[in-house]
């Protein structure tokens, strides 16, 4: 779409104190519209983790429920299945309030069964509130357990139909869940087929009634392929908010069949979605889940987050949920070193501690000046004083204004930002989020151009609630609505850069221009929230 812009009449002189109070009469009217380490640092490559008593267990198929340091990690012990109907293991958990040093002894529960996934969702049943709910797949042949737990010692298995449930829709899921999230009230996961193929379920209500929906990997079918070494995939890997590369995504870990590695898979739309009902519509969409870097198929090094070494293989990961998704995580594996599986860690510090994430630059204290002074020519740079931030040939798109632009990046130095070269692309401010990705991103334009015309973002004020703003890039576009507008002083900038824990755009521009000091008196900020990616 070619560019259009809006022309208006050459503003005249007016006293200063009329546009001074005319601009804060407008300035009270609103219109009310840490980072995962890709890969990570094996902390325990010759040796596994000294858990008490490791040689006394031989654990495989991690899940768990905690936060930061303090969590409990539940698995099977393949070395003890006295009472247990094969392929059934007798399911144990060992927890911290402080790290991977301060594990407890394994603590025996009741349970018998294998690919145990336990999460710490209260559930009523009768008469009775149990603070525990987990899910097992029996003996590996389609019929799968529910089980709930006060204390996670022990156990009611099947307490609402008192047989085995077994998945609706096809293919038959076998060897059960990777993992489980709740997402809009609902619930929603991974589990692994008898065709070595991962699909996509989900559960209104998170008990023994599941529903497949989709292929998301397998062997040609579906974004993530992990069919390695003419085996499938292990069922492993938990689902955590986190960040890579800047971004808010669903994360999750996949083992292929050969236990060499562990992959990461994201989905950012989920992640990033304005609403909890466009969360669970994105999370069940096989096509918004990729590797890390983009790609799908089998993944190559760029999405590897872990390593198998000469002492040890890679079985099953369990990533620790963090309650801020800029820390670097910490990642907990079974692995065999030589004989039977342990557990071992990767983090970016040896002790495989969650850590504070790094605080987030403070914005310099005045918004760039975004408008030329009217009724003159200006001598304007044609490129920036530092090199502009590549954004992969991005644009924004206003359609209500019917202007398309190039979206560059605009550096940032001590002194703030130089927009003087933008011309008629729109620039997107370094220190706020990088476009598309979670956060806030500030985008500015100019009001008013160096050959005295308006420039791109001369409009922008004019738009209201529910209007469109578009970003197209990688291949997609992404459909921003406003929520805001307002006018702001020039010092205003923390307001402008406002954290957001979504997908947040925020168009700046100036506007109020005084022609006895040839300056703008106001920035004018419209707010948009990602609401649709196409």
């Amino acid at each position: 779409m070619s560019r259009q812009f809006h022309t208006r009449p050459v503003w005249t002189t007016k006293p200063l104190i009329i546009w001074i109070v005319l601009g804060l009469l407008l300035l009270t009217s609103s219109i009310v519209l840490a980072e995962v380490s890709v890969p990570q640092t094996d902390q325990t490559p010759l040796s596994p983790l000294p858990i008490p008593n490791p040689a006394a267990v031989d654990p495989r198929y991690l899940s768990g429920y905690g936060t930061d340091n303090a969590y409990t990690i539940f698995f099977e012990d393949r070395s003890d299945t006295a009472g247990c109907l094969t392929p059934g293991y007798r399911i144990k958990f060992v927890e911290t309030s402080n790290g991977p040093a301060n594990f407890s002894a394994p603590q025996l529960t009741d349970v018998c069964d294998t690919h145990f996934v336990v999460k710490d969702w209260p559930i009523t049943i009768g008469p009775t509130t149990y603070g525990y709910r987990a899910w097992g797949s029996g003996s590996n042949n389609g019929d799968h357990n529910f089980y709930v737990s006060t204390n996670r010692i022990n156990w009611v298995r099947n307490p609402l139909s008192g047989v085995p449930f077994n998945f609706t829709g096809s293919p038959t899921v076998l060897y059960g869940f990777h993992d489980v999230v709740q997402i809009n009230g609902n619930y929603m996961g991974f589990a692994e087929t008898a065709t070595s193929r991962t699909v996509i379920v989900w559960s209104d209500l998170g008990t023994n009634i599941w529903n497949v929906v989709a292929i998301v990997g397998g062997s040609g079918v579906g974004p993530l392929d992990l069919n390695v070494g003419g085996s499938g995939p292990t069922p492993t890997g938990s689902f955590v908010l986190m960040e890579v590369g800047g971004q808010q995504v669903y994360g999750k870990l996949g083992v292929p069949g050969d236990n060499s590695d562990a992959f990461l898979a994201i989905n950012r739309v989920a992640a990033q979605a304005s609403t909890s009902a466009a969360a669970e519509s994105a999370f069940l969409d096989p096509t918004n889940w990729s590797w890390s870097d983009g790609s799908t198929g089998i993944p190559d090094a760029d999405s590897l987050v872990l390593a198998g070494s000469a002492a040890h293989d890679v079985r099953e990961v369990w990533t620790i949920p963090m309650s801020n998704t800029r820390s670097d995580h910490v990642f907990f594996y079974t692995a065999r070193y030589g004989g039977g599986s342990d557990f071992g860690c990767a983090a970016s510090n040896p002790e495989c501690l969650v850590l504070d994430p790094p605080p987030i630059d403070t914005p310099p204290s005045k918004l760039p000046s975004t408008g030329f002074p009217k009724r003159k020519n200006a001598n304007i740079l044609t490129s920036p004083l530092t090199s502009p931030i590549q954004t992969s040939g991005m644009t924004l798109e206003i359609p209500d204004l019917k202007i398309q632009m190039p979206l560059v990046g605009v550096p940032q130095s001590a002194d703030g930002w130089d927009v003087t070269w933008l011309g008629n692309n729109a620039g997107y401010l370094a220190g706020s989020a990088f476009p598309t990705w979670s956060g806030n991103t500030v985008i500015t334009g100019h009001v008013w151009n160096a050959y005295n015309q308006p420039g791109p973002f001369s409009e922008i004020k004019s738009l209201s609630f529910g209007d469109e703003v578009l970003i197209h890039a990688w291949g997609k576009t992404y459909h921003y609505e406003v929520r805001e507008k307002k006018l702001l002083f020039p010092s205003q900038s923390e307001t402008a850069f406002t954290h957001e824990e979504y997908d947040w755009i925020t168009l700046i521009t100036c506007e109020f221009f005084n022609p006895i000091t040839d300056e703008y008196l106001f920035r004018r900020s419209v707010k948009a929230v990602l609401v649709e990616v196409k």
